[in-house]
């Protein structure tokens, strides 16, 4: 299903009042976590029924390339284990994340150049996969509703993923690819600029929770640090103090880190009363 039906959809069946745009907030865990991430840097508009609160816990905002960042913190924890020998339970389960999200993203995605999508990546919004996306197997979509967000994806990039025209900026869509053969060294993460300032878009609120470790919160904290970076670059544009634009942008995004012992239900009470003050 779209963006804009979804969206459309869920302002329709809460009875907001069209005369008085409504400032929305969305929540979600994992996969659903990854939905509230992507409908927040979608449907952030500044005029009428906007988002303009968005939390989650343990977000999967990047399906590209879980194992790479599995293999790097192993060989981090091995070096650690030759100093430290005994190994807590939450450092056992984080051997657990990455066999699941690759189970659980080869049941989701058709194909493998499917989880490139930066609507499916939120993290893709802001920079570029930094591995090579397959090509797709056909341009024809599977089914209707393949065809339908396939549509609604391409239309949402003609009107608001614009690039500007700044020369180093790399294409916004994950479909191109290099014929020529580009080098491996070239397929470095690199920046994008989103919303363009003229986009019609306002990044919301955002306040991310996660464990202290392992693919979540390296995530949510590289998210975090891109739309912190892109909300200060916008002050700046508005011709607004950088100092103040950067405490705004530190106020504006929050990643919390919480430890086996929090439980959930504290967890979501801090939430629910954060959405409270901002809402």
């Amino acid at each position: 299903m779209g963006t804009a039906i979804q969206h459309q959809y869920t302002t329709s069946s809460l009875g907001f009042n069209g005369n008085l745009p409504a400032r929305i907030g969305v929540y979600g865990e994992g996969v659903g976590g990854s939905l509230a991430m992507m409908l927040a840097l979608t449907e952030c508009r500044i005029k009428g029924h906007h988002i303009a609160a968005a939390a989650a816990h343990n977000p999967i905002l990047d399906w590209a390339h879980p194992e790479v960042a599995a293999a790097t913190r192993a060989d981090a924890a091995t070096r650690e284990s030759s100093r430290r020998r005994l190994r807590t339970k939450a450092e056992l389960e984080l051997n657990d994340e990455t066999p699941r999200i690759v189970a659980t993203r080869r049941s989701l995605f058709r194909q493998p150049q499917d989880w490139f999508d930066t609507f499916a990546s939120p993290l893709q919004f802001f920079r570029t996969p930094g591995v090579p996306v397959p090509k797709a197997d056909s341009s024809t979509p599977i089914d209707d509703f393949a065809e339908l967000a396939m549509l609604d994806k391409q239309d949402f990039l003609r009107q608001q993923l614009q690039l500007s025209t700044v020369s180093n900026t790399p294409p916004m869509s994950g479909d191109t690819h290099n014929d020529d053969g580009e080098s491996d060294k070239a397929l470095r993460k690199a920046a994008r600029r989103y919303p363009r300032l003229d986009s019609g878009l306002s990044l919301p609120n955002f306040r991310l929770t996660t464990g202290c470790k392992g693919i979540w919160h390296d995530q949510a904290d590289e998210f975090a640090r891109y739309v912190r970076r892109s909300m200060v670059r916008t002050d700046e544009l508005r011709h607004r103090d950088s100092g103040m634009a950067e405490v705004n942008a530190e106020e504006r995004v929050l990643h919390e880190a919480y430890d086996g012992t929090a439980d959930s239900e504290g967890r979501l009470y801090d939430t629910a009363e954060w959405f409270r003050n901002i809402l």
